[in-house]
C-alpha cells in the first residue's frame, strides 16, 4: 500500500512538472511573438508615416531643389500656386519664407516676411527666421532702428543660447547706431555661441573698434591682440596690426606704434592698409624726426606698389599724381577703361607722400617711346621717369 501511494505521488508530481513546463514554454513563445509583432507594428507605422509625409510634402521638396538649382521663376510659380491651396498655418509660413528668400524686390520680400509674423504660426523657427530676415532688409537699407526691433524679436528669452545670427546682426546694428556698449555685449555673446569663423572674426573686430571708439585704447589693443592670436583665417590681420599701431599712437607709445605700422608695411605690401600705415609713419616722422627714421623704412620696404623699384634702369611714364590713394585708384580705372594698363606707385617729395599713376615699367627708353607716341595722339599729358 505504501509503495502504491509513493508511486502515485511521483506520477502526480511528474504531471505537475510537465504542465508547468508547458505553461512556461507558452509564456516564452507568447513574449517572443508579442515582441516580433510589436517590432513589425512599429515598422509598419514608420513606413506609413513616411508615405504620408511624402504625399504631403513633395511640392516643398521639389521647390527647394529648384531654388538650389537657381530656377527661381519656376520655383516662384509653384509657391504662388501652393499659397492659394494651403490652409495649414505652418505650411503657409514656410511658403511665405521661401517666397521672401527668392524675392529680389525689397518691399515684396518684406511683405512676405510680415505675413509670416501675422500668421502666428506654432512653429517658432519660421517666426524667428521671418524676424531675422526682415531685420536684415532694414539693416541693408540703413534703417537701424527698425532693424534692431526685428533682430530683438528673433531672439528668445535666453539670448545667448538662441539664434546666433540674430545676436550677430543685432550687435552690428548697435555698432552702426554708435551704441558701442550694447554692441560689445552682443558681439561677446556671439563669440560664446557662434560657429561661423568669418562672423567670429568680425565680432572680435567689432569689439576692438567699439572699444577704440569709446577711447578705451588699452581694452581695444587687448582685443586686437586676441584677434591676431585667435587662430581663425586671419582675414583682418593687417587691419589688426594697424589698429594696434593706432591704439599705441593714441596712448603716446610711439615706439610700439611704429613697430606695428612697420609690420603692416612689410607683411602686407599689397594691402590698402599698407598705405594708411605709411601715412601714420610719415605723420609721426613730421611730429618728431627722432622717433622714425623714414629713410631707413623706405630702404627696408619696396618703393612702389608692384615692386618695380627693385629693377635697375627701368622707365615709367607718369600720367598723374595724387595725395590720396582713392583718387589715384579712380584715375587708374579711367585709364584702364581707355585700354591702358597703368599701375600705382608712391614717392616722397619734401616729406609728403604722393600716389602716382604710371605706365610701364619699360626696360628701355625705346619701349617707353612707343607708348609715348600713342599718348601724344590722344593728347594725354605725361612725364617720363627713370628709376
Amino acid at each position: 500500500m505504501h509503495r502504491d501511494k509513493v508511486a502515485k505521488r511521483r506520477t502526480e508530481n511528474l504531471d505537475y512538472l510537465d504542465i508547468h513546463k508547458f505553461v512556461y514554454s507558452l509564456n516564452i513563445m507568447r513574449k517572443k511573438y508579442i515582441k516580433r509583432i510589436s517590432i513589425l507594428y512599429c515598422l509598419i507605422i514608420f513606413f506609413y508615416s513616411l508615405t504620408i509625409a511624402q504625399k504631403k510634402e513633395p511640392i516643398i521638396f521639389t521647390i527647394k531643389q529648384l531654388i538650389q538649382n537657381n530656377k527661381i521663376k519656376e520655383a516662384k510659380k509653384k509657391l504662388l500656386r501652393l499659397e492659394k491651396i494651403t490652409k495649414d498655418k505652418n505650411r503657409l509660413a514656410e511658403v511665405y519664407i521661401l517666397l521672401g528668400d527668392i524675392e529680389s524686390d525689397y518691399l515684396k520680400a518684406k511683405k512676405y516676411y510680415q505675413k509670416v509674423i501675422k500668421l502666428q504660426s506654432s512653429n517658432s523657427e519660421f517666426l524667428d527666421r521671418a524676424n531675422l530676415n526682415t531685420g536684415k532688409l532694414y539693416f541693408l537699407h540703413s534703417d537701424y532702428d527698425k532693424a534692431s526691433v526685428y533682430f530683438s524679436n528673433a531672439l528668445a528669452k535666453e539670448e545667448h543660447k538662441s539664434n546666433p545670427d540674430a545676436l550677430y546682426w543685432l550687435a552690428e546694428t548697435y555698432y552702426m547706431q554708435r551704441k558701442y556698449h550694447k554692441a560689445i555685449k552682443y558681439f561677446t555673446l556671439y563669440v560664446e555661441v557662434g560657429k561661423d569663423t568669418v562672423k567670429l572674426e568680425m565680432s572680435i573686430l567689432g569689439i576692438c573698434n567699439s572699444y577704440y571708439s569709446l577711447e578705451r585704447y588699452n581694452l581695444a589693443s587687448a582685443s586686437f591682440k586676441e584677434l591676431i592670436a585667435s587662430g581663425f583665417n586671419n582675414n583682418f590681420r593687417d587691419l589688426s596690426l594697424y589698429g594696434l599701431g593706432n591704439c599705441y599712437e593714441k596712448l603716446e607709445k610711439y615706439s610700439l606704434a611704429v613697430d606695428y605700422y612697420k609690420r603692416v608695411i612689410k607683411e602686407y605690401p599689397f594691402s590698402n592698409i599698407r598705405y594708411k600705415a605709411e601715412d601714420r609713419l610719415l605723420a609721426i616722422y613730421n611730429k618728431d624726426k627722432e622717433l622714425v627714421d623714414y629713410k631707413e623704412i623706405l630702404a627696408d620696404i619696396s618703393y612702389d606698389f608692384d615692386d618695380y623699384s627693385t629693377k635697375k634702369d627701368v622707365y615709367s611714364i607718369q600720367l598723374a599724381a595724387f595725395i590720396k590713394i582713392e583718387n589715384a585708384q579712380q584715375c587708374k580705372k579711367k585709364f584702364e577703361a581707355k585700354g591702358w594698363n597703368p599701375y600705382i606707385f608712391h614717392k616722397i617729395v619734401k616729406n609728403k607722400k604722393y600716389y602716382a599713376v604710371a605706365l610701364g615699367p619699360y626696360s628701355t627708353k625705346e619701349e617707353a617711346d612707343i607708348s609715348i607716341k600713342k599718348l601724344k595722339k590722344q593728347s594725354i599729358d605725361y612725364m617720363l621717369i627713370k628709376h
